[in-house]
């Protein structure tokens, strides 16, 4: 019989809350502790995959999760940069009945208030003001800021990529720059609606390829908070701080960056007067999520942050509280906990691996200068716009495709099942052990 653990998750975003959802599930005592005075839901529009869906149907938030969505249509639509052209689109029935289940997307805050009510409507303890200083790994325990010690069975560090616990592991391991700044921008829907050329963009969700950048733009919010939301891929050698949402830009920057681009974007940066900026930075596969005494573990983008163009970046946050609640049922006691926090990180490293250097890959294919390559692309994307190939029989991907069958890359990424696959892996990796 699986035993209860207190559970103390550091952090309080999209991968701390759905842990803290799935551990309290599982019966956990769980505390999460968040430095800021409250959620911090700075951020632009999220998408979470059909596979991140998946999990929030398991925690009973799906219906809330597609009202805050509203009913606008999911198409997206992928154009060329010079004058908004579309080189390919994408229907939402087609999607959903290729996965069963469609995804969603919205503000980052919407998502994390419903995670917020879930977690704490199953007794998990949020608590807020609460900066980590230190931690005993052997405890294991933290030490906040005014010197409270708490203790757990163990920790899971949710804290984003600048995160505090990852620091004290690895005080010399620093997240790679890109080479790309990354700039957010938010206008009322409303300036666009009145505008006949511009309004069309706001029925559908859209994403510029060019040779300098990228553009992702579409709704977020419903009723009186609806606003459209881009973000801005700029090829670039300086940028803003690290993750520093509050660094501000001139749009007149962003409007000489541009120039040359569709017209309509232009006409977007009007609405505007300034843009959130900061630099993209990714982490490296070689980290290591389980500490020396197996008793804390990273998960989210503390652990494999990567860059926004996989759009993997919230779904795989999920998947990994879901997974992590699986692999922590099968311990039966306490000192079980670190082959179990090994056994998550062997179960979830390949996946995430594969999809951040698929990240890395699609950054660069977005930012094609023209030429041969770059029509190659858009022949490639306009022959099938599912980016599925029909060979495909529809059955579950568990390992990450090889060069041979990069072609099946969507299916394996979009079409995973992280508590089925979690559970199959266990069932092998316990029955290699009794037969030992």
């Amino acid at each position: 019989m699986a035993s209860k653990f207190h559970v103390i998750i550091v952090g309080a975003g999209i991968a701390g809350l759905g842990a803290a959802i799935a551990l309290a599930d599982k019966g956990h005592k769980v505390t999460v502790l968040e430095r800021h005075g409250q959620l911090q839901t700075l951020g632009s529009v999220i998408g979470i995959m059909p596979s991140g869906t998946r999990v929030l149907e398991q925690y009973g938030v799906l219906d809330k999760v597609f009202k805050i969505c509203g009913d606008r249509s999911m198409m997206m639509i992928y154009r060329r940069w010079q004058d908004g052209s579309v080189l390919l689109s994408q229907i939402p029935s087609t999607r959903e009945n290729l996965w069963g289940i469609r995804g969603a997307s919205g503000k980052r805050g919407d998502f994390q208030h419903i995670l917020y009510e879930a977690a704490t409507e199953r007794g998990a303890i949020i608590r807020f003001n609460c900066q980590v200083a230190d931690v005993d790994d052997e405890g294991p325990s933290v030490t906040l800021r005014d010197g409270e010690e708490i203790e757990a069975d163990l920790i899971v560090a949710a804290d984003g990529i600048n995160s505090a616990i990852k620091r004290v592991f690895y005080p010399d391991k620093r997240q790679l720059f890109s080479g790309i700044d990354d700039y957010m921008i938010s206008v009322p829907t409303t300036e666009i609606r009145r505008n006949p050329k511009l309004a069309p963009l706001l029925d559908t969700a859209n994403s510029w390829w060019g040779p300098t950048g990228c553009v992702i733009a579409g709704v977020a919010g419903i009723g009186e908070d609806v606003e459209y939301c881009m973000e801005f891929c700029i090829l670039s050698e300086e940028a803003g701080s690290e993750g520093n949402l509050v660094t501000i830009t001139n749009i007149d920057k962003i409007k000489g960056a541009f120039k040359g681009w569709d017209p309509a974007l232009i006409e977007l940066l009007n609405f505007a007067e300034q843009a959130r900026t900061w630099r993209l930075t990714y982490t490296t596969p070689d980290l290591d999520w389980v500490s020396k005494s197996g008793r804390t573990v990273l998960i989210g983008d503390a652990a494999h942050a990567m860059l926004p163009h996989a759009m993997a970046g919230a779904t795989t946050a999920l998947e990994d509280g879901a997974s992590l609640a699986e692999c922590l049922a099968r311990a039966g006691h306490k000192s079980e906990i670190p082959k179990f926090l090994q056994a998550f990180e062997a179960i979830r490293k390949p996946r995430l691996t594969y999809i951040q250097n698929e990240a890395l890959g699609r950054a660069k294919m977005f930012h094609l200068p023209d030429g041969p390559a770059q029509k190659a692309r858009d022949k490639m994307f306009a022959a099938n716009p599912t980016m599925v190939p029909p060979s495909w029989d529809g059955k579950h991907i568990d390992n990450p495709p090889d060069e041979t069958r990069r072609d099946l890359g969507v299916a394996y990424v979009v079409g995973h099942r992280a508590v089925d696959l979690t559970n199959r892996k266990l069932d092998e990796m316990c029955g290699m052990e009794s037969k030992a």
